[in-house]
């Protein structure tokens, strides 16, 4: 199948918005030793903002004329399993940058489409994300690998309600003179629901219920001592805030995070 090569351009409509204010509940155990708790959850709010940059470029996808990116036709078609197709590759020699976006169209009778119309309900996407930067040659410069795969079902397009489902994946590992990190993030969006019209009429919006789990794992070495952690996140969404709680063996950690107006 052929592919083009193109230039992402600016994102025009953002699907969700999580930036806001953060506060811990009181009620917490962190007999992990807490320097290991606060990695884990800057992994867990980033984890929910970079799956939010990720799902801005759906709304490309649904408000472009005929199902083609606003910005313009610019996506394959395989006319065998109903599947538009955007790649994209860059690198500059320390600097490489890969992507793959895939996505298709299902109408209410269930019959797949060419290009989304009044009866579109369902919106199926496979993202995966690549970035790496290389050392300078005959250096111990920094480097680093991220990783981001998504695996996404928008159900319920042509009524009121939305609901999400799907898998996602973050990994990012990297290295700077004696020290090193990783991180991983596994998890899957269970039946996160948004209302229909804030997709379709270009308002940021989130989910106002549904949850997001998974696994986060941390690993860090540095000259004066290591760090690892592994613990489950619970995201659970709310009209106008996020609630994460995570646990590592009988300890854990609760916040909320509260969306801006």
């Amino acid at each position: 199948m052929k592919k083009y090569y193109i230039l992402m351009m600016t994102l025009l409509l953002p699907l969700f918005a999580f930036t806001g204010c953060s506060k811990d509940k009181s009620t917490q155990n962190t007999d992990v030793q807490d320097e290991a708790f606060t990695e884990a959850r800057t992994d867990a709010d980033s984890a929910v903002i970079e799956f939010t940059e990720d799902n801005e470029e759906s709304g490309d996808w649904l408000l472009g004329e005929g199902g083609s990116p606003i910005f313009g036709d610019s996506v394959d078609f395989d006319t065998s399993g109903f599947w538009h197709v955007f790649i994209r590759e860059r690198s500059d020699g320390l600097l490489t940058f890969s992507v793959a976006d895939s996505f298709r169209f299902t109408d209410i009778n269930g019959n797949y489409q060419m290009r989304r119309d009044s009866t579109t309900n369902e919106l199926e996407r496979r993202l995966k994300k690549r970035f790496e930067k290389a050392a300078p040659p005959d250096t111990p410069g920094t480097s680093w690998t991220k990783i981001r795969n998504r695996n996404m079902m928008w159900v319920g397009l042509a009524d009121s309600i939305t609901t999400l489902n799907g898998d996602v994946y973050r990994y990012y590992h990297g290295q700077f003179e004696r020290r090193s990190f990783s991180r991983e993030f596994d998890g899957e969006f269970i039946d996160a629901r948004f209302y229909t019209a804030d997709i379709f009429d270009g308002r940021p919006t989130h989910p106002y219920e549904g949850t997001l789990v998974g696994t986060i794992t941390v690993d860090r070495s540095r000259p004066n001592g290591n760090l690892h952690i592994e613990a489950q996140l619970t995201v659970t969404f709310y009209p106008d805030h996020y609630h994460a709680a995570l646990q590592s063996g009988n300890s854990y950690r609760e916040w909320d995070h509260y969306y801006r107006p």
